[in-house]
């Protein structure tokens, strides 16, 4: 129940998360930032829940691929997270970091 919980936390960040009001480079004005957290979030539970259950290379891969993919959209949207969402947004961020990096795909055959 626990890993459910975890899983669960991804897609939520892109309900829970707020824009800041600053202009800075990072363009946090409108919902387009948050979709494409939505749309990695929502691939990379995908590819968890397929690896959980089928533990192949083909599926340890699509893992890390959508982990990675996860971690630079987290990463592009920093800057937009208000402070008081920081800790949901770092747990999800630790979260698709502690997948790609345990992930040891080449040990599946």
């Amino acid at each position: 129940m626990k890993i459910l919980k975890k899983i669960l936390l991804v897609p939520m960040i892109a309900i829970a998360l707020g824009c800041s009001n600053d202009d800075s480079e990072n363009n946090c004005a409108g919902p387009n930032w948050l979709e494409q957290v939505d749309d990695e979030g929502t691939a990379f539970v995908l590819a968890r829940t397929n690896f959980g259950i089928d533990p192949t290379p083909t599926t340890c891969n699509n893992l890390v691929t959508a982990a990675n993919a996860l971690i630079a959209a987290l990463e592009g949207v920093r800057d937009c997270v208000p402070a008081n969402q920081m800790a949901l947004f770092e747990a999800d961020l630790n979260l698709a970091i502690n997948d790609r990096d345990t992930a040891n795909c080449s040990q599946l055959n």
